[in-house]
Order: C-alpha cells, then sequence, then structure tokens
C-alpha cells in the first residue's frame, strides 16, 4: 500500500473520531444548558451536568476554533448551531452589559451578602471596624438581605447591641432563624435590614438546622414589595474534602480524581435533591402570596444553571443576568468559581447595575442591584 494512501486513511480515521468526540460534547452541552428544567429527585445527573457547563462550553469553543483553524467549514457549522441552540443559557451564564452611567433617581438599591458571621463574629469598634459590617455601612443599600447573620452574647464578639447602633440608619429589620436549632450564646439565621416599613414577614416552611428562608412585606413609596429571603441547603463538603478539590483544580491528576469525584457525588447529590425540595416550598409560598412586586434574594448554594434557581425563578427576571458583566463569580474559597448568590424580580421591576463586590472577609462576596418599582 503506497504511503500517501495509508497516510490518507489514518488522516480520515482521526479525523472522524476527533468529530465523533466533538458531537458528543455538543450532545453534552445542550443536555447541561437544559439541565436545570429536570429534578434532581428525578434524574441528579442533570445538576451535576449544569455544574459542568462551562467545562464543557470551553471544549465546544476549543473544537470551534480547531475546525475553523483547518478550514472545516461542515463541522464548523454544526458546532455553531450546537451552541446557538445554547444560546439562551450562555447569555445567562455569562451576560456583557455594560453599566448604566446614570441610574434613575426613583431607583431602590438592594443588597444581598452571605455575612459568614459577620467575619466570624469579629467585634465592630471605631479604631478596628468589622470590615463585613463596615461594607454594609458604606454601601448605603436601602434594602440589606443577610445569610449567616450571627451575633453573640460573648464578651470580645460581635453582639445584637453592636449590630443594632452600626445599623440604626435602618429603622426597620427583621431576623428569622433557621430551623428549631436554637443558639443559648447569641443570635443566628437570616435578616433583613430596610428603611422601608416591614408590614409583615413569615416563615418559609421548610426544615434545616442552618438554611432557611422567609418573605417579608415591605411598603416602598406606597407600593407593596414581596421580598423572599432564602439560603439553600449547602453542600455540607468537609475542610479535608474542600482542600482535595482545591489541589485538584490547582494541580489535576489521575491519583486525585477519584477521591475528588468520589467525595462530590457522595455530598453533592443528596443536597441537589434537598435543595430541590426547599426550592419548590419557596416558589409555592411565593404564589400563594400573589404581590404585584417580586424580590428574591439569596445565597442559593446553586449555580446559574440549576433546578433550584430555575424553579424559584420561574417569570421573574435575573438582575445579573439583564444588567451584570461577566461570570459573577461570588463564593471565594476552595477554587468553588461559581456564581451562587442571587437577585431575582418581577418583570414590572427594571434593574440597573447588578455587580459582585471584592471584599474577601466572608467567603461570599456581597451582591447589589438598583431596582427601578414601575
Amino acid at each position: 500500500m503506497p504511503v500517501s494512501k495509508k497516510q490518507s486513511i489514518i488522516g480520515k480515521i482521526y479525523n472522524s473520531t476527533i468529530f465523533t468526540i466533538n458531537i458528543v460534547l455538543i450532545f453534552l452541552l445542550v443536555l447541561s444548558a437544559y439541565s436545570d428544567r429536570i429534578s434532581p429527585a428525578d434524574w441528579v445527573v442533570f445538576s451535576f451536568l449544569g455544574i459542568g457547563f462551562p467545562f464543557i462550553l470551553i471544549l465546544n469553543l476549543l473544537f470551534l476554533l480547531w475546525w475553523l483553524i483547518f478550514f472545516r467549514w461542515k463541522q464548523s457549522i454544526i458546532c455553531l448551531i450546537g451552541l446557538l441552540l445554547c444560546w439562551n443559557t450562555i447569555r445567562a451564564y455569562i451576560p456583557l452589559h455594560s453599566q448604566t452611567p446614570d441610574v434613575p433617581a426613583n431607583c431602590i438599591k438592594v443588597l444581598t451578602y452571605n455575612v459568614m458571621g459577620f467575619n466570624n463574629t469579629q467585634p465592630h469598634r471605631k479604631n478596628n471596624p468589622n470590615p463585613v459590617l463596615q461594607f454594609i455601612i458604606d454601601s448605603h443599600a436601602d434594602i440589606v438581605c443577610i445569610q449567616e447573620h450571627r451575633s453573640h452574647a460573648v464578651d470580645g464578639l460581635l453582639s445584637a447591641e453592636q449590630l443594632k447602633k452600626a445599623l440604626a440608619m435602618y429603622p426597620y429589620s427583621h431576623l428569622s432563624p433557621p430551623g428549631k436549632r436554637s443558639y443559648k450564646d447569641g443570635t443566628y439565621g437570616l435578616s433583613i435590614y430596610s428603611k422601608f416599613p416591614i408590614l409583615a414577614t413569615k416563615k418559609i416552611p421548610f426544615y434545616s438546622e442552618y438554611n432557611g428562608a422567609f418573605l417579608s412585606t415591605l411598603d416602598v413609596h406606597g407600593k407593596k414589595l414581596l421580598l423572599v429571603n432564602c439560603h439553600l441547603e449547602t453542600n455540607r463538603l468537609s475542610d479535608e474534602e474542600r482542600k482535595q478539590y482545591s489541589d485538584f483544580v490547582k494541580n489535576p491528576g489521575s491519583k486525585k480524581i477519584d477521591a475528588v469525584a468520589g467525595s462530590a457525588f457522595k455530598k453533592l447529590k443528596p443536597a441537589f435533591k434537598i435543595r430541590a425540595s426547599q426550592a419548590e416550598k419557596v416558589a409555592e409560598a411565593m404564589q400563594q402570596e400573589q404581590s404585584p412586586y417580586v424580590v428574591v434574594c439569596g445565597d442559593f448554594n446553586d449555580t446559574p444553571i440549576s433546578y433550584a434557581l430555575h424553579k424559584i425563578q420561574g417569570n421573574l427576571n435575573d438582575a445579573f443576568v439583564e444588567t451584570g458583566r461577566g461570570l459573577g463569580i461570588t463564593y471565594n474559597q476552595n477554587r468553588f468559581y461559581f456564581r451562587i448568590d442571587h437577585i431575582l424580580h418581577s418583570k414590572n421591576i427594571r434593574a440597573y447595575n447588578c455587580s459582585v463586590g471584592n471584599l474577601k472577609a466572608s467567603d461570599h462576596y456581597p451582591v447589589w442591584a438598583w431596582l427601578q418599582l414601575n
């Protein structure tokens, strides 16, 4: 057999294999893009696909570049079709909006922040302020939704009295403890601080020792706003498991992948299912209120492509998708580079300049947006 003919056959086999791999990745991309429609209670594998979406997307983009470099137009078009089928999901995962220079004067600023116990209950003093608390003060937000609110009755730690004094600019507030767990040495839970009157509050009934959700009705310039503050179930990864994942991302190796994958599946699988149930209860509670204006804030512990977010969002808009820019990563520990804190709003509210801060005093970054009630 002539060498040239042999090389031609090998080349065809090589290209066919590469194209087959590409087709599989396109199929996985589409599945992952729409995985948030499937409850993890039915098929938990789709929740893992949702987490993998950005990595599958990168591989597909690399294949598209490969085919373009070698002028393989047929393969390039198929890649583009796959990407176009997922365009709305890509846009939701990586929005690219510019900032509005002049936010309308009648907007309200809403801040959501998992404060990690206010930097693990660091006290707030004039010469040494608590960085998380000082950020909230300096934000001049009109409404602040806090997850992992914690104050202590122990000397030398942040007390409820210090919190009340520091946040005196908010005449209205509410603290909701999670589950039935009691904290004898202080308070723990979710809270809101508002410059607008709080007309009513209601806890959303799902049990969790550390997580929870509640809704409040606020009077915002004569308009009733339903505000939901939620903190959905965490993944419960241990410090050692988080370190394994961080080491793997930093230096991937075959010896580590089995341990990382095993830990992830063991902990994430039940967490996905618990969050699904919690999200369904939050969505049901919101529907029962039937409020014309709705804002949902919180730490969902789930990415932009997740059943929990999809279920709660329903017909609401995502402030970051509508006005944000980039990945908007909100968690800053152990190389978990995901956006898991969200601000959602009803369609009769217009969002401006949804942004993610860069303060690392907590394991989450603060997220805020300006909202105009039309």
